[in-house]
């Protein structure tokens, strides 16, 4: 598994991580890199909800997940 940091226009505020996992798939994590944000399946090209079931988008859009208010 490796892990990717989303860095902010600044070049050194984190917002958040990209994990991927060994099977392909990616998971988003917040700032503090363990809360889960959402899911994106390459097999399938599309990006989940934190729940895993709710598709957001077609296609990989996981680092726009760290920008949405929750």
């Amino acid at each position: 598994m490796s892990r990717e940091v989303i860095k902010g226009r600044d070049g050194f505020t984190t917002l958040g991580y990209v994990e991927t996992m060994s099977d392909g798939k990616q998971k988003t994590l917040a700032k503090d890199g363990f809360t889960t944000l959402g899911f994106y399946d390459p097999k399938r090209n599309e990006t989940f909800d934190k729940d895993g079931f709710t598709t957001i988008a077609h296609g990989n859009v996981l680092s726009g997940l760290i920008y949405e208010k929750r």
